[in-house]
């Protein structure tokens, strides 16, 4: 019986990753940039006003301190049990969760 070489299984699981498409949906560039958004981590939130979209923060956890501006933006709860009554009053349009925690949300 002959051994199959790494060269080849790695080719092998190169193809199939290819293949197998994008592990989730993509709706980039499709309809205009939402309004209203709902972070529900700090990081996301960091990431959100570094990238110029801090003015369109409709809500973050009560674990967000940064930056400053934040303070001021209404609360949705804690990182692993924020409130949905409290998300669905800031009538978001987008709100952006960690799959791990959020993803039952």
């Amino acid at each position: 019986m002959k051994v199959r070489t790494p060269r080849f299984c790695n080719f092998l699981l190169f193809l199939i990753l290819c293949l197998s498409g994008p592990l989730s949906p993509v709706a980039a560039g499709q309809g205009p940039a939402p309004e209203r958004i709902v972070s529900l981590a700090p990081s996301i939130t960091e990431s959100l006003f570094a990238i110029g979209a801090g003015d369109r923060v409709a809500g973050v956890t009560d674990h967000d301190v940064f930056p400053e501006e934040v303070r001021a933006i209404p609360s949705v709860g804690g990182y692993y049990d924020p409130s949905l009554e409290r998300i669905l009053a800031l009538s978001p349009q987008l709100v952006i969760g960690i799959a791990t925690f959020h993803g039952k949300l």
